[in-house]
């Protein structure tokens, strides 16, 4: 009971690494739950069975005289009889015949092994498939599957390429914290005044738009190209000459209704008295639903982020503008999904080898630690196989 209670508390120990706050709560709370079970069972459990073979178990309730023989009889019943008979007849098979147990669950290993590898998206959406489709809740989970199937354009996923931005510092932070994201790191040389930065940004529209296709790219929201339009109509020239008014034309064109799309790419902070832009970025929706599988959006994932380093392959970013890189909520959820997936992967085998560890410890026998891991492994593969 020792080996088995160590064994489950730090496997539920162990998933308490994983970053998601739901996972960690429930592993903490599990674990202790095993420990806690463990230490009543060693003692409440242990006198109240004192206590009920001592006083109750051979008590005669129709005479109250302890010392009826017809009592005794009657103190085991033949439920614990049968139930002593089967687990001895079991016993007696697993131990001469421990070879063939092995080969059994060898073989349930595998075949849940191999479901478990091809998890993954239902082949056909369901709205719940523990409800069925004719009934009061599975009629309005389908109702509200095929709502959101029925998307627009502008249900796509969104992203943005940012530029005058390197990185986020998050040193220091708090990963289950939401409102703790950490300090942007600006790039020093980002100047969208610059004649090349606003060429450069007009050339990264024109570039994702050449590949909308294969990004599944349905609009593309453009502030240097509104603004180079909006300039063109009014008659004046573009880029803005000389740097020391672009923002001042900026502010401008963003009160103009032209700018209706545009008008949160642009950063401006406060820097003193005046106000700096730090940083821009570019708008894409793309054709891909929010709603669609995992999959599907970790194939469009992949495919921007060998697109966006290829742009500086293609051309050089001037040093007033810097590299371009991605943010898009639905991506950073991917990336979560399979972060949280290969963690899971990761603790489930850590602890099945801890407690191939610790049986091998407590028994000193091979066989029985490696019967025991073998079977921890059928259970664990067992659910995510059947799931």
């Amino acid at each position: 009971m020792l080996t088995t209670t160590v064994t489950t508390a730090t496997a539920f120990g162990m998933t308490a690494v994983i970053k998601i706050p739901t996972v960690r709560f429930f592993a903490v709370f599990c674990s202790l739950m095993v420990t806690i079970n463990f230490m009543l069972v060693c003692t409440l459990y242990l006198f109240s069975l004192i206590l009920w073979d001592r006083y109750l178990r051979f008590r005669s309730w129709r005479t109250c005289n302890p010392t009826d023989q017809q009592a005794t009889a009657v103190g085991v019943s033949r439920f614990h009889r049968l139930l002593q008979h089967a687990v001895t007849s079991l016993g007696k098979l697993v131990t001469r015949n421990p070879f063939k147990v092995m080969s059994v669950f060898g073989a349930a290993a595998v075949v849940f092994t191999v479901f478990a590898v091809l998890l993954g998206d239902p082949t056909s959406r369901t709205g719940n498939p523990y409800w069925d489709s004719e009934s009061l809740l599975g009629r309005r989970w389908s109702l509200e599957l095929i709502a959101l199937q029925n998307h627009t354009g502008s249900d796509g996923i969104s992203l943005r390429l940012v530029v005058g931005i390197e990185t986020i510092d998050r040193t220091g932070t708090d990963p289950t914290a939401d409102d703790d994201l950490g300090q942007p790191v600006f790039y020093d040389g980002f100047d969208l005044a610059h004649p090349d930065a606003q060429e450069h940004m007009l050339w990264l529209c024109d570039q994702i738009e050449a590949s909308g296709q294969t990004l599944s790219v349905s609009r593309v929201d453009c502030f240097m190209r509104d603004l180079k339009q909006w300039r063109l109509s009014r008659q004046q020239g573009f880029p803005i000459i000389p740097a020391s008014h672009f923002n001042d034309v900026a502010k401008l064109f963003l009160n103009r209704d032209a700018s209706t799309n545009v008008r949160d790419q642009l950063g401006f902070m406060v820097d003193g008295e005046y106000h700096r832009l730090r940083f821009a970025n570019i708008h894409v929706m793309t054709s891909v639903p929010s709603t669609e599988r995992h999959r599907v959006k970790q194939d469009l994932k992949d495919r921007w982020n060998a697109f966006v380093p290829s742009l500086n392959s293609r051309k050089t970013p001037p040093t007033s503008c810097g590299p371009a890189y991605i943010v898009s909520t639905q991506f950073l959820l991917a990336s979560t999904i399979e972060g949280a997936k290969a963690t899971a992967w990761i603790s489930v085998s850590a602890s099945t080898a801890i407690a191939c560890v610790v049986l091998l410890l407590f028994t000193r026998n091979i066989r029985i630690a490696a019967l025991a891991s073998l079977v921890i492994g059928c259970i664990v593969v067992a659910v995510v196989g059947s799931m």
